[in-house]
């Protein structure tokens, strides 16, 4: 290709998009090389790259420096069926997925060392040529009825010298003792293609590495100590089972009776490479008609030549046959085919007019996906039901939601049009297409087959016994999506045959990466030949770990406890009607009152006779002479219900709250603080910012019982020093605390959402425990969250990601300190760090999507979304607020009823979310930015009329008639028909 013609393919040299393996020349007439290392970037042994600078791997195997503004791009040769991309020249556009993508490669020979390479052939498909060695890391190879990923390939090479001796270094240790001859600065970009070694490649190996090693013509001597690769061989593979086709995916039974975990190469056939393997310059490979031509039986026998002259230990050496030099990828032309979002195609794209897009968004939808209506259900609810509370009762029952196939979407307006399946749900009976809001759809449950899925067939009923061999031929169960149509799915099956299917006809094998896989097989690296069992174990512990699945933030099944399926019913707002579920409940009230009553007798014992000695000894004697008759008058009042004997002792060490936290005033537990409402409101808020009561029975932790003072003497002060700092005016005025008298290991937080973001004026609840190991440890936490997921730290399971709590990683002030961490601390880094102004970048990982296609798309529709989920959030409080705080939040509401209904109107209107003042007024920014989308309004117009209800029931300000007829004018039109934005 001509300089003209690479210029007109050529991408922007804007440094965001700029991707690793990106091919590129640097200056106007440079060499290609690809875009190994970003800036900023860790890579081993490598240092850090300053901003805007890049480092480019040239086809010699150097590497070389460049700045972004030197930097054109002219190709994109990863991209691949199933990838998503977006324009380059409009990265805020719609999403396209590549259904197919064609590649020519320019080939080079490398004549020697420092000189120019010399042009081979060039447009040449990559079905016409084979890699350096059969199988790489990731493959899919296919053994009878059996379809696996290769995720280890030990090697073996046979190295000749200049003077005519042959040795094999068998893999292990002496293979990693050999290096090139010729030393550079590279880095082996991709080690799956190319391989670190390949034939004419000139090794040498420090001081007698080649003397272990295995001798096939002449024997070692001290001077061999450099020589040729002349043929790479494989010893073996180790092959992790993923799909049967007699058990289908079903891990569980695809691991009791799967083959051998190591297999001869011999006895697998390729299915596909890797999802992340293509062709790259510096990729070594040869033609696929060399290796037909080559006679196989005249090779054998060579090596049998050698082998028996080796035994014989002649003196005399013959030459080694030719090497077979590889030729190296210099270049790659690519051009795909996309469908859009919104249902278009386009044929031969050039692959630079297009940019890798990865789908982070659970609002983002494709034609083709399964969606459901309504919003997603709690974590413990059906998953094809929708939980329908009457506002008026409270009662809920759940009804059937409606399932749709994806047909077009409008990225900008945040609208999706569904066509909804009858009941039968087959896809040929599918409605019209119904325009929604992507804010009230969610994927439906389960795997969805997508362009450049690995899929088999389901196995039919009565399929013959597992035990019974597949033909090794027979490749007719496994394929390829390559369309979606219709809700059909067309699958290109390994026999090369075509057909179209339904989604139940298929299962959708694993889509973990290779060394995921490696991580679940067991046993040490170094004697994996002898492996063939899964250690499930090691395997959970290392998915926690990996990469892939969430990046070191907590597995989004698992609350801070190990168990979300223990979450508290009220929580959660769920209703059991089962009749045995009413029964137990009935009996757990019972034993509850049974229990308190005992409490109340053990406490008052208790104080009697060993008040002053217990309080003495926890507390030590400078604390004990001013609390020990205090404790004799400690009692649990009537109606409170403890929930085993150790609330008893836990009110004990209580009683010395009443002594050191309320030292200016008597009435501690009654105090009120009269304060300004932090948005503006002149009107006084009365509600302590910090108070001591009872615990409330539906606090989470309520069960942790016996977790509190028996840590000692210690403990209780370390709560002591806690209640000090936050009864003593530290907390923000967004920001109120309950302890609790007869459960000091308890503590309930509200958090009001600050203006600016899009949590404005929601209120957010949090459950705290103090183990017996605090402060070693730090609290646990668990957010009230109705089954909502609002923010990327806040799990519907109840978990809270943050560093402070050892939920997610951090590094030195951000992790836990026993010295100097504190709940105060806590509550404000939930408050500033979690509940911000762009949550979307609290996801790990995501920070450094600023400025790029992904985080330029996907900020603002999070914000959006978080702002519906904190107005249903609002329903559920206003419907069943926490023990405690009904008054709180009912004052609240009605309080801040007016200004809530007046950021739905400005965000009708056009504001941008999470950008209005404290008194929900537009600002300057609100306007100039990307006004709120079409789907929002849609949204909205399905939660307001509930909201308004809810405010107006409470009695809250401006939520009159009136002000429900001016927000229902704005939603509908008179004709009753939604407006159109």
């Amino acid at each position: 290709m001509d300089a003209v013609a690479e210029d007109a393919l050529a991408s922007s040299t804007n440094i965001h998009q700029i991707q690793e393996g990106d091919l590129g020349r640097v200056g106007p007439k440079g060499d290609h090389g690809m875009v190994a290392h970003l800036p900023g970037l860790y890579y081993t042994g490598q240092p850090l790259l300053p901003a805007a600078t890049f480092r480019i791997f040239r086809v010699d195997g150097t590497m070389e420096t460049a700045e972004a503004r030197d930097i054109t791009i002219i190709d994109r040769g990863y991209f691949r069926s199933g990838q998503f991309v977006v324009s380059a020249s409009d990265i805020h556009g719609r999403v396209g997925v590549v259904t197919e993508s064609n590649t020519t490669l320019d080939l080079v020979k490398l004549v020697g060392h420092g000189e120019p390479p010399v042009m081979a052939m060039t447009g040449v498909a990559p079905g016409c040529l084979r890699r350096v060695r059969e199988l790489c890391l990731g493959d899919f190879v296919v053994s009878g009825p059996w379809l696996g990923r290769v995720v280890k390939v030990p090697l073996e090479l046979d190295v000749v010298f200049d003077d005519g001796a042959l040795c094999r270094v068998i893999g292990g240790t002496p293979l990693t003792k050999l290096c090139p001859v010729v030393a550079t600065n590279k880095r082996i970009f991709r080690d799956r293609m190319k391989s670190s070694f390949y034939p004419g490649l000139r090794v040498t190996s420090p001081a007698d590495g080649f003397k272990y090693c295995r001798w096939l013509r002449g024997y070692w001597k001290p001077s061999r100590k450099v020589g040729t690769i002349a043929k790479v061989l494989i010893m073996g593979a180790l092959v992790h089972w993923i799909a049967s086709a007699h058990h289908g995916a079903d891990p569980r039974l695809v691991q009791e009776s799967a083959p051998p975990a190591y297999q001869d190469p011999a006895d697998l056939t390729f299915f596909c490479s890797a999802y992340d393997c293509y062709w790259g310059v510096g990729d070594r490979c040869f033609l696929r008609d060399t290796q037909e031509q080559g006679p196989k039986e005249e090779n054998t026998m060579h090596h049998r030549k050698l082998l028996h002259l080796d035994g014989r230990r002649r003196t005399r050496q013959r030459q080694p046959a030719e090497i077979e030099q590889p030729m190296s990828v210099a270049s790659t032309r690519t051009t795909v085919d996309v469908l859009w979002q919104d249902g278009t195609r386009q044929s031969g794209v050039p692959s630079t007019c297009l940019l890798p897009y990865q789908m982070t968004s659970e609002h983002e939808f494709f034609p083709g996906f399964y969606v459901v209506d309504g919003v997603a259900p709690g974590a413990n609810a059906a998953a094809d039901d929708v939980p329908v509370v009457d506002n008026a009762t409270g009662a809920q029952t759940t009804e059937t939601r409606r399932v749709g196939t994806v047909r077009c979407v409008n990225s900008e307006d945040q609208t999706v049009g569904v066509s909804w399946f009858k009941e039968s749900s087959s896809p040929d009976e599918a409605t019209e297409i119904d325009t929604v809001s992507a804010y009230d759809l969610a994927l439906q449950p389960g795997p969805h087959a997508f362009y450049g899925h690995v899929v088999i067939r389901r196995p039919p009923s009565g399929y013959p016994d597992a035990s019974e061999v597949r033909a090794a031929a027979d490749l007719s169960w496994v394929g390829h999506v390559v369309d979606l149509v219709d809700g059909r799915v067309q699958v290109k099956w390994a026999d090369s045959t075509v057909s179209m299917v339904v989604p139940d006809e298929i299962r959708i094998v694993t889509e973990l990466y290779y060394w995921e896989l490696e991580a679940e097989m067991v046993g040490d690296g170094d004697d994996w030949v002898e492996v063939n069992s899964v250690d499930h174990e090691h395997e959970d512990e290392d998915s926690a770990n990996s990469l892939y699945n969430e990046k070191e933030n907590p597995p989004e099944g698992s609350n801070v406890q190990g168990d979300i399926d223990s979450a508290n019913e009220e929580d959660n707002d769920s209703v059991d009607e089962d009749e045995s579920a009413a029964t137990k409940a009935s009996r757990k009230v019972a034993i509850i009152q049974y229990m308190s009553q005992l409490a109340r007798q053990v406490l008052a014992q208790t104080m009697r006779y060993f008040g002053n000695r217990l309080l003495s000894s926890s507390l030590g004697s400078e604390l004990a002479g001013g609390t020990a008759n205090e404790g004799a008058h400690v009692a649990v009042p009537d109606g409170h219900h403890s929930t085993s004997n150790h609330d008893a002792i836990h009110a004990i060490p209580a009683a010395l709250t009443s002594n050191d936290t309320c030292a200016d005033d008597d009435g501690c537990a009654e105090k009120v603080k009269n304060i300004e409402h932090p948005t503006g409101d002149e009107d006084q808020f009365h509600f302590p910012y910090f108070d001591v009561t009872h615990s409330p029975l539906d606090h989470h932790y309520i069960d942790n019982v016996g977790q509190g003072p028996s840590g000692g003497k210690r403990w209780v002060k370390a709560v002591q020093k806690e209640w000090k700092i936050l009864e003593n005016n530290n907390l923000p005025d967004t920001i109120y605390v309950r302890v609790f008298e007869d459960r000091m290991d308890l503590l309930r937080a509200v958090i009001v959402g600050a203006s600016g973001t899009p949590y404005h004026d929601g209120i957010f609840f949090f459950d705290l425990h103090l183990p017996p190991s605090y402060p070693d440890v730090p609290p646990m936490v668990y957010y009230h969250s109705f089954g909502l997921r609002l923010n990327p730290n806040l799990y519907n399971s109840g978990t809270v990601c943050l560093s402070l709590l050892n939920t997610f990683g951090g590094e030195a002030s951000e992790v836990w300190s026993p010295a100097t961490s504190s709940l105060l601390q806590v509550a404000v880094s939930i408050q500033g760090l979690i509940l911000n102004d762009q949550p979307y970048y609290n996801e790990a990982g995501y920070q450094s999507l600023v400025y790029k296609p992904e985080g330029c798309r996907n900020a603002l529709p999070y914000n959006e979304n978080a702002y519906l989920l904190t107005l249903r959030t609002m329903l559920h409080l206003l419907r069943r607020p926490p023990s405690g705080f009904e008054g709180f939040v009912k004052d609240h509401f009605c309080r801040r009823g007016r200004f809530i209904l007046r950021a739905c109107e400005a965000y009708l209107r056009g504001c941008v979310v999470g950008m209005l003042d404290g008194d929900s007024c537009a600002t300057k920014g609100s306007k100039e930015d990307r006004s709120c989308s079409t789907g929002l309004r849609l949204a909205l117009s399905n939660v307001l009329p509930k909201l308004v209800a809810a405010l107006a029931e409470i009695g809250a300000e401006g939520c009159e008639c009136d002000k429900f007829h001016e927000l229902h004018d704005l939603l509908i039109g008179g004709d009753g028909v939604q407006r159109a934005y």
